[in-house]
């Protein structure tokens, strides 16, 4: 085995130089022999390669509480909260379903969440009712364009208050386009929420 003594102190260094890939894990830097992966365009692959594209995506610009959830998910299975939302929302994707936003939730869901489109140009109509134990909680409704090519366009959000009144009209949308609609019950908005319930999800296209 070949050994490498350095004369200087590493803080941080990552990138491949000749046939060495020098990376950091945990905190740790280490380096390792480049092995180039073969290229392979089957479908699966092309699948996996699709879906990864797809989730690093809806990443980068989800909230900061949501990630939250997922490095907490995360806390002792050596991963991080980003790898466990691509593992776990790559499931979805191959299944054709809404991706999860969130992990270790807290408290009862929304019940009887449902998404339908109301009146040709008139967005959607989400319904829903409260868990017993929701008094004074914030409804969050995030918003999600699919795109034709199934593309996954950055979740917006809005904070309806504290014991919003069912049903809420969703507009300003495409015709024709499906959207997901999330649904959170919160302790304060997205910016400032210490709490959040478990998500729950649903779909549909405003007609035209």
């Amino acid at each position: 085995m070949a050994r490498l003594k350095l004369n200087f102190v590493l803080s941080d260094l990552r990138d491949r130089v000749g046939n060495v890939v020098f990376s950091k894990w945990k905190g740790v830097n280490y380096l390792k022999e480049y092995t180039p992966h073969p290229v392979s365009n089957s479908p699966e692959q092309m699948q996996v390669r699709s879906n990864f594209s797809r989730l690093v995506a809806a990443w980068r610009p989800l909230a900061p509480a949501l990630r939250r959830t997922w490095d907490a998910a995360a806390h002792g299975l050596d991963m991080t909260g980003y790898n466990l939302f691509i593992g776990e929302n790559s499931k979805h994707l191959d299944k054709g379903e809404p991706i999860e936003l969130s992990r270790a939730s807290h408290g009862e869901p929304l019940t009887g969440f449902t998404v339908t489109p109301r009146t040709p140009g008139q967005g959607l109509q989400v319904a829903f009712a409260y868990p017993a134990s929701a008094s004074g909680l914030h409804l969050l409704l995030g918003v999600q364009k699919v795109d034709s090519n199934n593309a996954l366009s950055p979740v917006v959000f809005t904070d309806h208050g504290a014991d919003a009144v069912s049903p809420i009209t969703v507009s300003s949308l495409e015709a024709g386009v499906t959207y997901v609609v999330y649904g959170y019950l919160a302790n304060g908005d997205l910016a400032t929420a210490t709490s959040l319930s478990p998500a729950v999800s649903g779909s549909a296209a405003p007609g035209a």
